[in-house]
């Protein structure tokens, strides 16, 4: 697949323009590139390989990646199933990675195992939208499709408004099997009660350069402007410049990316009255440390049926 060539002109990159931090393909390698020392897949592996040796349909179990980004999750769930079942039971489980950034999903793409493809299916479309996404229904439009949905990274605080974690969950009551299936709701540590110490302290004090693996001279730069908590709400900029260092030494600005967002602080509290209010219940809590700082807390939701 080609990625499309986001290099701005010369007047543009004189200017930071407006960004998600994910939305051109720089971006998409820097998230990866900043992700990648994340250690859960071991954990979801063997959640998921429960619930493979658990089910007894005829059909695969389907593992649905909110918010999948680049595939990480779903790649890497696709070799450790490879490596310990083999090709022979590959065909027991179907991916469907979910993001509302075309980037994200145009890498996740570029980045699949030719071994994995035909497990694969990758969904443009919103979170709070799942349920109306036709890859994500029966063939006669009903819900109740996914066994298995991971929200990872923590990625849920950025539902920072109140009715859009409601119609979050309300989204997962749609297409969440009943009885059996499971949601896996990561909540990052540092933006739960108590968390605005460690939060504060996500912010780097000197700028991280971090140099491409993937472009030859490119190297990101990053800085936060800005990094307030109002409310239960952190207002965050992210400053991320891209740059190409030429054969003569110069350094040139390739994009300049400013990222205003917003995320929200989701307590116990709010995952339990949210889940209650759409008709899930929290049937455990699993804390997992990625690193020496991202730590999160798990929610497992199921349905009340």
């Amino acid at each position: 697949m080609t990625v499309p060539n986001d290099t701005p002109t010369d007047n543009q990159s004189a200017h930071p323009r407006q960004s998600t931090c994910y939305n051109s393909k720089y971006l998409a390698e820097y998230y990866d590139l900043w992700i990648g020392n994340w250690d859960d897949i071991q954990l979801y592996s063997r959640l998921l390989a429960d619930m493979v040796s658990r089910n007894t349909s005829a059909n695969p179990v389907r593992v649905l990646d909110v918010g999948t980004g680049s595939g990480r999750i779903i790649h890497g769930l696709a070799s450790a199933q490879h490596q310990k079942q083999g090709t022979k039971r590959q065909s027991a489980v179907h991916f469907l990675g979910l993001d509302n950034e075309q980037h994200m999903l145009d890498r996740a793409h570029l980045l699949t195992d030719a071994a994995h493809v035909d497990q694969m299916t990758w969904v443009l479309g919103s979170a709070e939208e799942m349920g109306s996404l036709p890859a994500l229904q029966h063939s006669d439009g009903s819900g109740g499709l996914i066994d298995m949905i991971v929200f990872a990274c923590g990625s849920i605080c950025h539902l920072y408004e109140a009715d859009q974690g409601s119609r979050f969950f309300e989204q997962i009551a749609k297409v969440l099997k009943p009885a059996t299936g499971r949601a896996y709701i990561s909540v990052l540590k540092a933006l739960t009660d108590g968390g605005e110490p460690l939060a504060r302290a996500m912010e780097p004090s000197e700028p991280v350069v971090t140099p491409s693996k993937e472009f030859p001279g490119i190297f990101y730069k990053e800085t936060w402007p800005a990094h307030e908590l109002i409310g239960k709400v952190w207002h965050t900029t992210r400053h991320i410049v891209v740059s190409e260092r030429l054969a003569d030494g110069q350094e040139v600005v390739v994009e300049d990316n400013l990222d205003s967002r917003k995320v929200g602080v989701w307590t116990e509290a709010d995952v339990r009255a949210r889940a209650a209010a759409a008709g899930l219940k929290v049937v455990d809590i699993l804390d997992h440390q990625n690193d020496s700082t991202h730590g999160e807390r798990m929610f497992v939701l199921g349905t009340l049926a």
